[in-house]
């Protein structure tokens, strides 16, 4: 019996400290396409630590135009943080790579550590205006091109806004 209301206390105490640790835990995933980088999931987590956010994301980028690339990975570590009184969030992260991409301009097999990814996303949204600004400076890690070869490296970004008109 002893035993059993010892288990029941753990089980109650383990189920109160995820419920909390849920309540510090975030994520998404969502399906980018653009006729460059074609079909390409993306995954990311944030974990609230009380000031900053833990971040993590993942990339699968595929086909569209750059699809003599084949498929490479990338993924990524960084912290999050809010300003504006929390209507803008700043995440600078580091990314790394793996595939052919950065370490020898498609020429040779895939690698893990293709490259590195130093990047910085932020986002602002209030009730009536929302925009995102990103870049991300793409770096190879190795160089396994072939004799008259050459790496890659390369800088991507995007930013978009706009007025929201519904709640939704």
């Amino acid at each position: 019996y002893r035993f059993g209301g010892s288990a029941l206390l753990a089980a109650c105490v383990s189920a109160t400290a995820q419920a909390q640790e849920e309540d510090a835990l975030s994520g998404s995933a969502s399906f980018n396409s653009d006729s460059f980088f074609g079909v390409n999931p993306f995954v990311s987590i944030a974990y609230d630590t009380g000031g900053l956010d833990l971040t993590f994301y993942g990339i699968f980028w595929g086909a569209g135009t750059g699809q003599d690339w084949g498929n490479w990975t990338e993924y990524g570590v960084g912290v999050g943080f809010d300003a504006l009184d929390g209507d803008l969030y700043i995440n600078p992260q580091l990314g790394f790579t793996s595939g052919n991409l950065l370490s020898s301009g498609t020429a040779q097999e895939g690698v893990v550590g293709d490259g590195w990814v130093p990047n910085l996303t932020m986002t602002y949204d209030t009730d009536d205006w929302e925009g995102q600004i990103y870049g991300g400076w793409y770096l190879p890690l190795q160089d396994t091109a072939p004799e008259g070869g050459s790496t890659l490296e390369y800088i991507h970004y995007w930013a978009n806004g706009g007025k929201k008109f519904g709640k939704y």
